[in-house]
């Protein structure tokens, strides 16, 4: 008797499978390809397939409209239902002056109708060929008609498919430090997939004092059929002394002075250490021969610049992650400027588990599972950041995607908050072509100056970094650096020219 019913009962659960497995497999359409009939089979749905675009065709005969050559045409698509089709009209060509006339071009056949000839429409597929319609102009009665034929663009030894060729393997090779690898020929170019060996830089171990400077042992990444490294020791940074300039001031009639703050560095457990302060004095003479023939133009500047690091949360809105060999995929992308990364925290809402979920950081990968919560602390300074969260493949599981729903996403980082100050000013040619000299006497300290993009070393400049008209002076801030100060830049120039 319990045989008896253990048989019925599992009867009962094949028939409920099948029932309610045959609902999940609707017909339905990828991009305009029917499936249909649908059955649950081996764990997935099978189903018979229909390419509506392959039903695309003229209907009809050719008409003139506007003075052009014109024939109606089906363009099907896809419903879950069947094919169906929109009717529309469909140019064919242009007739230029001639204009219309009883479905042709009038064109005088003193005009050579061969110059018509050539191919139209798509590109099709006919076994290992690339196919196209073809157009053979002859004169006939004063106009010009033409014969339609079916001609080869390019002969496919590995295939055809939707009026391409399929791809043909191309040999892996290396660009600069570019390994190109996985390369097919596609419409008669090699495409291959990429990777960058030098993004791979990096130091490694501890960094360590040699001669008064910092070195670090480096791992550089080349390429040589793939990506390899050789490890060598690098200098990462010079103990020297820093000076912050002073501005030049009048000591007396004949003499200018300015005095440097300066800091002598000495390496010390493998960093720069500060390790006393002193002060350095210059003079020089003023020239007489610039005090009696050169006249000044003095521009001042109200400069006010900032440098600070500060706390910044990046985010993303919420988003439906999904991949899936028919339906695509999609990521969420969040670039950063310099900064210093503390973590990457999101909420997974739900999943179907069809695939991890990835996060990539430039070339760095990390795996999740799970739903709730997430935080990577990441700790990393990064010049420029790349952060994509993905799902993979769900792979054989062909007839529904991976998915992820995923919100509250941020990215925790340090980055620096720097305020400029840049300014115009003009320089007229009688001042540029008599230039004597120029030198700036007042700006604020730890500020660096540009001249037209050029970081200028003294306070004197040379002629070669300014331009005849508009120039421009930018004052940038050193980090953790507030300041507002006036800047003022003096510019002397011979009067020989104005005279």
């Amino acid at each position: 008797m319990k045989t008896l019913f253990f048989s019925a009962f599992l009867a009962f659960i094949a028939i409920f499978a099948v029932v309610v497995l045959a609902e999940d497999c609707p017909n339905k359409c990828l991009s305009d390809v029917r499936y249909y009939d649908g059955y649950f089979s081996a764990g997935y749905c099978q189903y018979r397939t229909e390419d509506c675009n392959m039903l695309d065709k003229e209907y009809g005969s050719r008409f003139c409209k506007n003075d052009d050559l014109y024939i109606q045409y089906k363009n099907y698509y896809c419903t879950p239902d069947g094919c169906k089709y929109d009717i529309y009209d469909q140019k064919t060509e242009e007739c230029g002056s001639g204009g219309c006339n009883n479905g042709y071009c009038v064109i005088s056949c003193d005009t050579e109708c061969d110059t018509r000839d050539g191919f139209y429409g798509d590109q099709f597929c006919s076994g290992k060929s690339v196919l196209q319609h073809y157009r053979d102009y002859y004169c006939s009665g004063y106009v010009c008609h033409y014969v339609e034929s079916d001609r080869s663009v390019e002969y496919c030894p590995e295939g055809c498919s939707n009026g391409v060729c399929k791809g043909i393997s191309c040999p892996s090779k290396c660009e600069n430090d570019v390994w190109n690898y996985g390369g097919n020929i596609i419409s008669g170019k090699c495409v291959y997939q990429k990777t960058d060996c030098s993004a791979s830089d990096k130091e490694t171990g501890s960094r360590y004092c040699k001669n008064n400077a910092v070195y670090t042992k480096f791992i550089d990444y080349y390429c040589s059929d793939g990506c390899k490294s050789v490890v060598y020791e690098r200098k990462a940074e010079d103990c020297k002394d820093k000076c912050t300039s002073g501005s030049w001031y009048s000591l007396d009639e004949n003499t200018m002075e300015k005095r440097d703050d300066c800091y002598s560095y000495s390496c010390n457990n493998g960093k720069c250490v500060q390790s006393k302060t002193y002060t350095t004095i210059s003079r020089q003479e003023i020239s007489k021969t610039l005090k009696d023939i050169a006249k000044e133009k003095v521009l001042q500047f109200n400069i006010n610049v900032s440098s600070a690091v500060i706390q910044k949360n990046f985010t993303h809105a919420d988003t439906v992650l999904f991949n899936g060999l028919f339906f695509g995929s999609n990521e969420a992308l969040i670039e950063l400027p310099e900064s210093a990364i503390d973590y990457i925290s999101f909420y997974v809402n739900s999943t179907n588990n069809y695939a991890p979920l990835v996060i990539s950081l430039n070339n760095e990968t990390y795996q999740i599972s799970g739903l709730g919560e997430h935080r990577l602390l990441v700790n990393k300074s990064v010049d420029h950041a790349v952060i994509i969260i993905r799902s993979e493949s769900s792979l054989w599981r062909f007839w529904t995607p991976a998915k992820y729903d995923i919100r509250n996403i941020v990215v925790s980082a340090r980055a620096a908050d720097v305020k400029k100050d840049e300014f115009d000013f003009i320089i007229e040619n009688n001042e540029y072509e008599n230039f004597v000299k120029a030198q700036i006497t007042e700006w604020p300290k730890n500020t660096s100056v540009f001249i037209n993009d050029k970081i200028i070393s003294e306070s004197f400049i040379e002629k070669a970094l300014f331009a005849e008209g508009r120039n421009a002076i930018m004052f940038v801030p050193w980090p953790n650096t507030t300041s507002a100060k006036k800047g003022i830049l003096t510019i002397w120039y011979s009067e020989k020219a104005m005279v």
